[in-house]
């Protein structure tokens, strides 16, 4: 879970809405896609617990892997999905140029049922304790300019993700 977790933060950290949708561009509605990856130990001799972090890398060796990933948004409400798999869910409001998201929802991998569950914040909490509360639930803006069927989000004025409209 943590894992592609690690690369929606990236993202999110830089993209709120309202449920109603009154601020949504309508624009946006649909499903926008791209390709993300990231770095996964294939082996950790020094570090068996290294999760695959750049700063484990002596002993270590990587590969990169890139996943199909897509933003569905619809009318004020978002989804984020990866290799077909939702994992987050939120609103999303709009002005002028400026995107923001909140996090509403986390979809969490289950290993002992082979399921997965969405949690609220609070259900999350419940189950996980608040270690990660903030990482994982949160509001973050973004830039964005939509040019045909294409999504480009900025972070700080660079370019940050590429997306295409399915």
């Amino acid at each position: 879970m943590f894992g592609i977790l690690a690369i929606m933060l990236v993202f999110a950290m830089a993209v709120v809405g309202c449920d109603d949708g009154s601020n949504a561009d309508t624009a946006l509605n649909g499903t926008w896609v791209g390709e993300d990856g990231v770095y996964s130990w294939t082996e950790c001799d020094n570090y068996p617990d290294c999760g695959g972090y750049p700063e484990c890398e002596e002993g270590c060796t990587y590969e990169e892997y890139f996943w199909e990933i897509a933003f569905i948004f619809n009318n004020g409400n978002f989804e984020y999905r990866a290799d077909d798999i939702s994992h987050q869910k939120g609103t999303y409001t709009t002005n002028g140029d400026t995107l923001t998201i909140t996090i509403t929802h986390l979809n969490d991998y289950n290993i002992s049922t082979g399921e997965y569950k969405w949690y609220s914040k609070n259900e999350f909490k419940a189950a996980f304790g608040d270690e990660y509360i903030d990482e994982y639930f949160f509001t973050a803006i973004l830039t964005y300019n939509i040019n045909g069927k294409t999504l480009t989000f900025y972070i700080e004025g660079e370019e940050y993700m590429v997306l295409t409209k399915k």
